[in-house]
């Protein structure tokens, strides 16, 4: 893209996702932007102007791509639900990914059951989009049946969650 990599940062980032949420036709407050991406108010603003409630996660979905005027801007992304904990064992993750105790800190864990149901659920479109000698699929988690498995417990919905059967 002609540039080097010591040229962009963390600011470069978050100034393009903000000038693109700001950009959005009934998007969100532009303080909810500004506190989003870390940046201050200012003395006199930060005083008087706080995050409201749902501020936060309405520019995180605006900077998505997700359209704001569709129902599909409720889309809840591919989750497993608490019985999460039951399906998987502590030796079955770490054969999904080696060294899962000794090596990933536990803030990153927490992160993984969503990876997982991201994986599980996108599982078709990414066998029909990436090439058949991928690296992808030759892991433990395709080559076993296990993604296939878990595919059965990924919950998503709009707004919340349908309750279990």
């Amino acid at each position: 893209m002609g540039m080097y990599i010591v040229e962009i940062g963390t600011h470069s980032f978050r100034k393009g996702v903000s000038t693109y949420v700001v950009s959005q036709p009934g998007g969100p407050a532009a303080h909810s932007i500004w506190l989003r991406a870390g940046w201050s108010l200012g003395r006199v603003q930060s005083r008087y102007i706080f995050q409201g409630d749902g501020g936060d996660q309405y520019v995180g979905r605006a900077a998505t791509g997700l359209p704001n005027n569709s129902i599909e801007f409720a889309q809840l992304p591919p989750h497993f639900g608490e019985d999460i904990k039951n399906i998987l064992t502590s030796s079955e993750w770490e054969n999904i990914l080696p060294d899962y105790r000794a090596f990933y800190p536990v803030e990153f864990r927490t992160v993984l059951p969503k990876l997982l149901a991201s994986l599980a659920y996108h599982s078709n479109w990414l066998q029909q989009q990436l090439h058949p000698n991928h690296p992808l699929f030759s892991t433990y988690l395709w080559r076993s049946g296990k993604l296939r498995e878990l595919k059965h417990y990924v919950h998503t919905g709009h707004f919340r969650c349908p309750p279990p059967d």
